[in-house]
């Protein structure tokens, strides 16, 4: 007798296998999520990380912090909102806008090439045009040079064979000469950039005086100046450097002093002991400048200079650098006291220091060469 198989009794044979093979499924199901997570703690790492960077770069920069932490946040903020993003919206926009800079970049050379150049040109050649007005009037050499005008007459006085030196103060007459060969402010150094021209104070008076008397009322640029013009420098370290500060009393390096000390032999140019009469200060009783060499006592130390104790103090080179002054009121040093002078400041050892922009009735220019 044949048995006819039992629907049931299969299912129930067959129900523990199935059940098997659903249990495989679900245990690799379990590993792929675990995968997935380890990968999305790996795209917030990498999202933390270039917010952390992008900070730095703002902070780092230093040129402007607002900028770096609106610009890069937002940048940040839309390209962690997830791959899709990233690849559609900010790639898109990216391109989007290098196609826009592409264009605008073309239209740049565009404008440079028409416009701009064309521009630049013609500004060139209006600087062109002004500097042709300007400057074959102007003086940047010395006298003498074409267009510098004619040297001043007054002598000079060898040192020692060393070097050379104004036999006295710089007259009016011989400041006038400058005045007349419109000398360039633009040759100046530059820390007297400040200055626009060399027109003395009280000017007017000086030239309708006697025109022998000391040049007054200029200041270290304009002593400067002068003495460039005419060849020379202000007197400073034998050599024709500048002398610093502190460089007062030796008649081995100092030009000024060495001439007037002779060699640093003699406290006054004329000897060791003060004379009242000799040169012009206070005790001589005249009480204003008098013309230059006119006192035979005021001769020395050097034969041949006079004038090199009172009647006006005299700039030399020597001035401070100070990184918080202004140039015009950097100190620098002056000496040979004045009509205004007593026994103590007449001394070839004695100095002062002024702003180099100070100006007054008793101060003067001796140049070395």
């Amino acid at each position: 007798m044949r048995l006819k198989p039992n629907p049931l009794a299969l299912t129930l044979l067959l129900l523990p296998l199935s059940l098997s093979a659903c249990a495989d499924r679900v245990g690799f199901g379990e590993d792929t999520t675990a995968d997935d997570e380890i990968g999305g703690s790996g795209e917030s790492e990498t999202l933390d990380g270039s917010e952390d960077s992008q900070d730095t770069l703002s902070t780092g920069s230093g040129e402007s912090e607002s900028e770096g932490e609106s610009g890069s946040a937002d940048t940040s903020s839309e390209s962690g909102s997830g791959p899709d993003t990233s690849e559609s919206e900010s790639g898109s926009e990216s391109l989007d806008t290098s196609s826009e800079s592409l264009d605008t970049s073309s239209e740049s050379l565009d404008t440079s090439e028409s416009e701009s150049g064309s521009e630049s040109l013609d500004t060139s050649a209006e600087s062109l045009d002004t500097s042709a007005d300007t400057d074959p009037g102007l003086c940047a050499g010395a006298c003498g040079s074409p267009g510098c005008g004619d040297c001043p007459e007054g002598p000079h006085a060898d040192v020692g064979g060393s070097y050379e030196i104004d036999a006295t103060e710089v007259r009016v007459s011989d400041y006038a000469l400058f005045i007349d060969a419109a000398y360039d402010p633009a040759a100046l150094p530059e820390t007297c950039a400040w200055k626009e021209g060399f027109v003395p104070d009280n000017w007017t008076t000086q030239l309708d005086d006697d025109l022998a008397l000391p040049v007054t009322y200029v200041d270290w640029c304009d002593a400067s100046a002068y003495c460039a013009w005419s060849g020379g420098h202000l007197c400073g370290r034998i050599g024709g450097e500048p002398a610093a500060l502190d460089e007062l009393d030796d008649g081995n390096q100092n030009e000024w002093y060495r001439a007037c000390s002779n060699g640093g032999t003699q406290e006054y140019p004329y000897g060791d002991s003060y004379d009242t009469a000799a040169c012009n200060g206070t005790d001589l009783g005249v009480g204003e400048k008098v013309p230059v060499g006119s006192l035979e006592g005021c001769e020395g130390g050097v034969s041949g200079i006079f004038d090199m104790s009172g009647n006006v103090w005299e700039w030399t080179s020597a001035c401070e650098s100070a990184a918080d002054t202004p140039d015009n009121d950097e100190q620098c040093r002056y000496r040979g006291g004045s009509y205004f002078s007593g026994e103590t400041v007449l001394r070839c050892a004695v100095d002062g220091t002024r702003a180099r922009d100070f100006r007054n009735s008793n101060t003067g220019i001796r140049c070395c060469y």
